[in-house]
């Protein structure tokens, strides 16, 4: 993601041989400090050179980093690449400082072990047994095809680390350092709105986490362009930033905003779904049917679910049996009950049969979409589970040679 053009190779030189039409990237440096001559990376002239040589007196074998211009090309154009590229490096290096303090504070919250350098999508915060990762229909995934392949591209590595232009022009983060590139993709980030999402603060908490990752990929992954959407019973595109107020809670109804990316999507670019949901869908023979158009038309999809295993332990009994045309989003209100109605709290056993039971469903339709499933155990990880998700994409965009 960072990058210049006109160079023609990066190498190391000495003190006495720095000539004009090179590039000084490291090693020039008092005090840890950039010399103020060098501070945006010029190129430099006959004028330049003889400035240095007399202003300072290093030996002559002090070895430097430096980039070789391709006769001819633009000074302007390479020093208008440089200050993007430092322009793009604060953002960069924001972004990674706002990822290590959020998600230490949330794990602090949490009393949870603050390693900030273990994917969520790796501990048992996650429900394993459910866990689709790395399943793409727009490119085949390479990662874990044998022992070769190197890690995924990532701005979680080395959270602390602090990057440099000079760090990354000159290769020195190799082994330690991996970015993703910026590559073109059209995000879809969707929000489920049913009556279900009202419980346990889920929707303030997905509010919370798709503000959070509007601000973090806008300010630093220029290339990726967000669609919000909101939905229940219907499905509405939504702006940034979400309110909570954008519709009234009902079903779930996954077709509705299916249809809406299919519709919106990019054609000429990579078009990533990121669902954050609760529920399954009401309409579940049409969702089965559309999700095989993200299949089909690539459309690379991942479904969020939050944790829903105590929600699932009370069912409300009418005449002694579940009735589903009286509820709502698969909710009765206390104050919807009668005097036919009763509740039952199912013991561990029965949970576990019922969640296996609802946790395949939702598979089925990650599937169906060719797509990925993370149901969370834990619900204000979501923030940084749907970060890391987005994160292992334009990893996996990257690693696969994809442009």
């Amino acid at each position: 993601m960072l990058n210049l053009e006109g160079i023609n190779n990066i190498r190391k030189t000495t003190w006495r041989n720095l000539r004009p039409g090179m590039i000084v990237l490291q090693g020039f440096t008092i005090n840890d400090k950039a010399l103020p001559e060098l501070y945006d990376y010029p190129i430099l002239t006959i004028g330049l050179v003889q400035q240095l040589f007399t202003r300072y007196k290093l030996l002559h074998n002090r070895e430097l980093i430096v980039a070789d211009i391709q006769p001819g090309f633009p000074p302007d154009e390479i020093s208008d690449q440089i200050i993007d590229n430092k322009r793009k490096l604060i953002s960069l290096n924001s972004l990674r400082r706002d990822l290590s303090k959020e998600k230490r504070k949330i794990l602090e919250e949490l009393n949870l072990p603050p390693d900030l350098e273990i994917p969520l999508l790796g501990t048992d915060y996650v429900e394993k047994d459910f866990l689709i990762k790395d399943t793409y229909s727009s490119f085949s995934s390479l990662y874990g095809l044998g022992s070769h392949r190197t890690a995924i591209p990532s701005f979680f590595e080395n959270l602390d680390l602090v990057l440099s232009l000079g760090d990354i022009l000159a290769n020195k983060l190799t082994n330690k350092f991996n970015l993703p590139e910026d590559n073109e993709v059209m995000l879809h980030l969707v929000v489920d709105y049913s009556r279900s999402m009202e419980s346990a603060g889920k929707l303030s908490i997905v509010l919370s986490a798709i503000n959070f990752f509007h601000t973090l990929i806008t300010g630093s992954l220029e290339k990726t362009k967000i669609q919000l959407y909101t939905f229940s019973d219907i499905c509405r595109p939504a702006v940034y930033p979400l309110t909570g107020g954008e519709m009234k809670g009902g079903e779930t109804n996954y077709s509705s905003f299916m249809k809406k990316v299919l519709h919106l999507r990019d054609r000429d670019i990579y078009n990533k779904v990121i669902l954050f949901t609760d529920g399954k869908p009401s309409d579940r023979t049409e969702t089965l049917k559309i999700a095989a158009l993200f299949k089909k038309n690539k459309v690379d999809y991942t479904q969020l679910i939050f944790a829903i295993k105590e929600e699932q332990r009370e069912e409300i009994l009418i005449n002694g049996e579940f009735d589903h045309s009286l509820a709502v989003d698969s909710i009765i209100n206390n104050k919807d009950m009668k005097d036919n109605m009763s509740s039952k709290l199912l013991n561990n056993e029965e949970l576990e049969l019922k969640l296996n039971r609802i946790f395949d469903e939702f598979t089925e339709i990650a599937e169906a979409a060719g797509g990925n499933q993370v149901i969370v155990k834990i619900n204000s990880l979501m923030k940084m589970i749907s970060i890391e998700c987005y994160d292992r994409y334009m990893g996996l965009l990257t690693q696969s040679g994809v442009s």
